[in-house]
Order: C-alpha cells, then sequence, then structure tokens
C-alpha cells in the first residue's frame, strides 16, 4: 500500500515511535519505496511504524525562508524537519507548539533545509485518521508481535 502511495502522490511521511523511548519518535519522509522499506527493516523491535498518505507538510526550503512563511497560528502544533541538522548529520524531526515556537526553531537552522507544517494527524485508532494510515509493529527476532510501551 505504502508502495501504491508513493506512485499516487510522490512521498510519503513515515513516523518510528520507539517503545520504551519516552515518547522519542522519528519522523521522514520517502519518496523511494526501497528507502521506506530498508528504514522499516532497520528499527528495533516492538517499534511501532506509521505510513501516512494525507499531511500538510507544505513550507519547504531554506529554513529562513520558510520562517516568512509561516502562518500566525498561536495554537497550533507543526512538525519542522530538518535535513541533517541533527546529532552526526542525521535528519531530524522538532514538534513546535504554534508560530513563534516555530521561528524560533527554524531561526537555529538558518539555511539548512527544511520541511514544515502543521502536525498531521497520526492516530490510528482515530476513525477518521484510518483511511489514510498504514499501522505496523516491528516483530522480535523470534518473529513474534508485541505492543511496546510509546
Amino acid at each position: 500500500m505504502a508502495t501504491a502511495w508513493i506512485v499516487e502522490i510522490g512521498e510519503v511521511l513515515a513516523i518510528a515511535r520507539y517503545s520504551r523511548a519516552g515518547g522519542n519518535r522519528d519522523y521522514r519522509i520517502f519518496s523511494n519505496a526501497s528507502e521506506l522499506s530498508g528504514w522499516a527493516c532497520s528499527l528495533p523491535p516492538d517499534c511501532n511504524l506509521l505510513v501516512l498518505k494525507d499531511y500538510q507538510l507544505n513550507l519547504r526550503g531554506d529554513a529562513s525562508k520558510v520562517a516568512e512563511d509561516v502562518p500566525f497560528e498561536a495554537e497550533v502544533e507543526w512538525l519542522v524537519l530538518v535535513s541533517g541538522g541533527g546529532y552526526l548529520g542525521a535528519d531530524i524531526g522538532l514538534d513546535c507548539w504554534g508560530t513563534a515556537e516555530v521561528k524560533e526553531v527554524l531561526a537555529d537552522y538558518g539555511e539548512s533545509c527544511v520541511i514544515a507544517g502543521r502536525m498531521p494527524a497520526w492516530n490510528p485508532f482515530v476513525p477518521h485518521h484510518a483511511p489514510a494510515i498504514l499501522s505496523a509493529i516491528v516483530p522480535r527476532s523470534d518473529g513474534t508481535i508485541h505492543r511496546g510501551v510509546y
């Protein structure tokens, strides 16, 4: 299904929710099904992998330019993905609350390439989210599946 979504719309958003990691999550955009599959295979057991088709991360480019296009929305949660902005050049995803925090985060990354927008609805247990979300648990080495603690 994720492959079909990539063919249909060009990319998907993947979220890895790590079990027993204090709510730690990774967010990545994939435009290649093989890269998505490789990343999914590298995730630890009990990790919850979500793949979203519909999301509004439509502000893209240098962080300084994206900051100029952020609308004033004081009570909205945002997601900012920074290419190569993390530890040892890893991509990072940052949750922000409201315009002021988004602009502060973007100011920290200057000319880094970012993707930003409203935090997508990603709860697979909410019925109106489910049609555009795939959810899976990474199995343990013995093939068993155990829902983790997120």
